[in-house]
């Protein structure tokens, strides 16, 4: 009784549930453990009559987990759902080689006169100025 002190705030139920199994002759003794997980757990269950706190624990924790991983499975069936929905939606971007080239308008002359360039380019100054 003396040995389950130390254990009783710092064993999670999984460790104590090793421990029993590792240890049977424990089981006698760990029932006040399993009632404080349980308390703190699965605050509105009481054992019913014959059952110990550990099946109780159990019972509540496989309870648990099944609601679990059947919430997960729903969550992704209805992403999967969204998922599908979205692809008929989509935008559907064309290949860049699938398009027309743009028509050239560089050849037909400007409805307006341009004006030539007084300067002549940065570039060009440069190169002249380094040979």
């Amino acid at each position: 009784n003396q040995f389950f002190r130390i254990f009783e705030f710092r064993c999670t139920p999984e460790q104590l549930y090793h421990l029993e199994e590792c240890n049977p002759y424990l089981l006698e003794d760990s029932d006040g453990l399993w009632k404080g997980h349980c308390q703190r757990d699965f605050r509105k269950f009481v054992p019913k009559e014959n059952q110990s706190w550990k099946e109780l624990y159990v019972e509540k924790f496989e309870e648990r987990e099944e609601k679990l991983k059947s919430l997960t499975a729903k969550i992704n069936k209805k992403k999967l759902e969204y998922e599908e929905e979205m692809k008929g939606k989509q935008v559907k971007l064309a290949k860049a080689s699938a398009m027309r080239p743009m028509r050239s308008f560089g050849s037909r002359p400007a409805p307006y006169p341009v004006a030539k360039p007084s300067a002549p380019p940065l570039m060009a100054k440069v190169k002249h100025m380094i040979m």
